[in-house]
């Protein structure tokens, strides 16, 4: 069984932006499976769920992890709110095949999929502490 870092082809180490980086050119290279690729971002994106994941996967103790805090430089908040909005962007574009599909069963995963998404890139905004960029 592939880990999800390798999914994504980023190493364990790899940092938010680089995750982000990733998640969006899988989502590119293969659209069909963005819906599955938004389980395990959602997973490496969130620092909870991301603290959690590791300690089980890699068996590394979650008490050591409480104080990890994800910082970024100035020009990585700026990469990450490009990347954020290339995000938004690609997700309204998914989420308008809707008009193009009557399976409710889709349509379901397609609701699904936006609001899970949104709540991953809000997540993501709040790591832009720059004042120049929110």
């Amino acid at each position: 069984m592939k880990d999800l870092y390798a999914v994504f082809h980023v190493p364990y180490k790899a940092s938010l932006l680089e995750i982000t980086k990733a998640y969006f050119n899988q989502c590119l290279k293969n659209p069909s499976f963005c819906f599955y690729y938004t389980k395990i971002f959602k997973i490496l994106a969130c620092t909870p769920y991301k603290m959690m994941y590791d300690s089980l996967f890699f068996q590394i103790d979650i008490r050591t992890m409480t104080f990890f805090q994800v910082s970024l430089s100035e020009e990585e908040e700026y990469e990450l709110a490009h990347v954020i909005a290339l995000l938004e962007y690609f997700m309204d574009l998914v989420y308008d095949s809707k008009y193009f599909y009557q399976h409710s069963n889709y349509l379901n995963e397609l609701d699904s999929w936006y609001n899970e998404l949104v709540s991953i890139i809000d997540d993501l905004k709040r790591q832009i502490k720059s004042f120049y960029l929110s």
